[in-house]
């Protein structure tokens, strides 16, 4: 489901995918982890974008 939604945003121009987590939800944290997203604030928003979103188009 990443690698089609991370697809269909490069394919129309967009370049970025915000993600968020509770910092409790490990599981959530190591998948989008291995994504390569940045961790952005306190309350834990997670970015998909630049060459992590291309590689998880790809996969």
């Amino acid at each position: 489901m990443i690698a089609f939604l991370a697809d269909h945003c490069l394919s129309q121009g967009i370049g970025r995918i915000d993600l968020t987590t509770e910092d409790w939800n490990e599981g959530a944290l190591r998948f989008y982890a291995r994504l390569g997203v940045e961790r952005h604030g306190q309350k834990i928003f997670l970015r998909l974008s630049g060459e992590a979103l291309e590689t998880a188009a790809r996969s």
